[in-house]
């Protein structure tokens, strides 16, 4: 096996098992805030992908919001509840085949210490005014879907404290040490009603707090000082290539930060966690990208489906989770979406149009579990293959390429692919060569030659989707002698190739 620069050479036997590659980054998928689960759009969008990725669970933010309207007010010092908008977003989800993945933020108004919001649609970000109002909230949100759904049910959710904490001009106007007062009165309060539910967070960007939270839990509990511990069954964190290393302010431009950040950082937060054996914690990275720009090219671009191939190859066993932020483009957390195609975070547009990143994990999902070598990537890390066997004996090879940005462009990869091991007798090989390129599986060109409208008809919609496939590259018999057989093609900068061979 030899890779380098300019050209991967790879050899592979059908016969061989190197391990598996189990599907963590379809496990969850990022979503709109949570009213947007009483859209039938956004319903719609979920069961294509849940049909697809066979995704099990999904995570957005604001259930205890306005929007959501869980708290009415306080009234003689009682808090006033309503529960349908709640209840019909969790109904619509579990009627998907879903769980979720339960984000609880942000301060309801009423209980809140403070007006600072975030988003049109005022997600508040402030501490509460009484830290036992908050308690009971969450015990009250956390009992109320326990009876509904079963314990049988409600067991199988996670329940995560809070968005992007570390996030002060944004998410949360308070300290580490607020935050985990907000933390450890929610773990407790949701432990309350069954030990065996699932809490943990931070939910923090840039890859932060992580050890920093398994200690203060080790150690400490604010809501019970004298029990010594918080409850912790899961870290959860955020990272996108263009967030800065080790955040040190909040002032920072969004761009790309260096080759190795995204996959260093995953590294040491995994080595983070199981230094901590004894505690037996899960990692959920609830939010990932290729950019955490709401309005960046690269969401809608080939780039980004090489990027999310690189990226799943290389924190393979490093994470429990990895949920892509987002499924869907019918989002507005920078503003409603102001045409088809506009950098937003989702795998297909706000008309279920398919980027190329949701051709990318549709390849990713038809992997098979067993892999026929390690996955591997040249010395630079710009092009890589993951190689697996399918359920039906076909080897299923996926690879990728990806042009840093502000980087020299990389020449044309050469990739040769030696495959051993086909049957006794077997004289030939059909291959089918999916790709993922500025021309093939990427329909925006098509939207800008209809002259970028900035809103579709049905009928232009209807045509666009027409064309809006997993397109092959080629399809082509092999020889096959002495049961060998040898693939080759060239493999562009920001580029995926996925190749079927029978």
């Amino acid at each position: 096996m030899s890779v380098s620069v300019g050209r991967l050479m790879l050899s592979f036997d059908l016969r061989r098992r190197a391990g598996t590659f189990p599907k963590y980054w379809s496990r969850c998928f990022g979503s709109e805030h949570a009213g947007y689960f009483l859209r039938k759009d956004l319903l719609d969008h979920f069961r294509v992908g849940r049909a697809t990725f066979h995704n099990e669970y999904v995570r957005f933010h604001g259930i205890l919001s306005e929007p959501v309207g869980v708290v009415r007010g306080v009234r003689d010092g009682h808090i006033d509840y309503a529960w349908f908008n709640l209840e019909r977003i969790y109904d619509n989800i579990l009627d998907l085949g879903m769980r979720p993945i339960v984000e609880y933020s942000f301060m309801p108004a009423a209980l809140a210490s403070g007006s600072e919001s975030i988003f049109y649609w005022e997600g508040n970000v402030t501490m509460p005014k009484r830290i036992g109002d908050w308690a009971e909230l969450i015990e009250a949100v956390t009992r109320r879907v326990y009876r509904r759904y079963g314990k049988a049910e409600v067991r199988r959710w996670y329940f995560e404290v809070w968005n992007e904490p570390n996030l002060p001009k944004w998410f949360f106007k308070g300290s580490m040490r607020d935050y985990f007062a907000l933390y450890d009165h929610a773990a407790e309060a949701v432990k309350r009603v069954d030990p065996l539910l699932r809490v943990g967070g931070p939910a923090t960007a840039c890859a932060e707090w992580v050890r920093e939270t398994i200690e203060h839990c080790r150690h400490e509990n604010v809501a019970r000082p004298g029990r010594g511990h918080t409850p912790l069954d899961f870290v959860s964190y955020h990272l996108y290539p263009s967030d800065p290393f080790f955040m040190e302010s909040e002032g920072m431009p969004l761009g790309w930060k260096g080759e190795a950040f995204f996959r260093e950082s995953i590294r040491r937060n995994h080595e983070i966690v199981r230094s901590y054996r004894d505690m037996d914690l899960e990692i959920h990275m609830t939010e990932w990208n290729c950019s955490s720009n709401s309005r960046d090219p690269i969401h809608d671009a080939p780039g980004g489906a090489a990027f999310a191939v690189k990226a799943i190859q290389e924190v393979a066993g490093r994470v429990d989770t990895f949920s892509w932020w987002t499924l869907s483009d019918l989002f507005e957390k920078g503003g409603l979406p102001p045409a088809p195609f506009h950098g937003g975070f989702g795998l297909m547009t706000v008309d279920g149009l398919r980027k190329p990143t949701w051709f990318a994990f549709e390849a990713l999902q038809d992997l098979g579990e067993d892999l026929l070598a390690k996955p591997v990537s040249t010395a630079d890390h710009a092009a890589g293959s993951i190689p697996t066997r399918g359920y039906d004996g076909s080897a299923r090879l996926l690879f990728w390429a990806f042009h840093f940005p502000k980087s020299p462009k990389p020449p044309v990869r050469r990739v040769k692919v030696a495959l051993a091991g086909f049957p006794s007798g077997k004289t030939r090989a059909s291959v089918t060569h999916y790709r993922i390129d500025g021309t093939h599986s990427n329909i925006r060109p098509a939207w800008e030659r209809l002259g970028s409208p900035d809103s579709l008809s049905p009928a232009q919609v209807d045509a666009l989707a027409a064309q809006n496939t997993f397109q092959t590259l080629e399809i082509k018999d092999i020889p096959v002698r002495h049961g060998r057989a040898t693939v080759a093609f060239d493999l562009p900068p920001d580029a995926v190739s996925y190749l079927v061979v029978r």
